[in-house]
């Protein structure tokens, strides 16, 4: 499976889409609070590709962009919140 992240930026919100042969399979939506927090606010992977780890990849993702640009993440989603539980070096970036 090749999975392609791509990130897509608004002025106070966002978000990363997970592609395979160009056809989006999965997204995570954010919105930023302020200058430094960023908020998940949803995480949806295509029925089709679930347990394929799309959504995890696109959490990573979101973590790799909040750690390049000094952003803290405050996961209201409920699946990124749970793995945020889960990955303790995940932490750091929490609110």
């Amino acid at each position: 499976m090749n999975i392609n992240i791509n990130h897509i930026a608004g002025d106070k919100k966002g978000y990363f889409t997970a592609t395979e042969n160009s056809v989006e399979v999965g997204r995570i939506t954010y919105v930023m609070a302020g200058d430094t927090k960023l908020v998940i606010e949803h995480t949806e992977v295509n029925p089709t590709h679930e347990g394929n780890g799309i959504g995890k990849k696109l959490v990573f993702a979101v973590v790799d962009y909040a750690m390049a640009h000094g952003l803290k993440i405050l996961p209201v989603c409920p699946f990124a919140k749970a793995l945020f539980e889960k990955m303790p070096e995940l932490r750091p970036v929490l609110f």
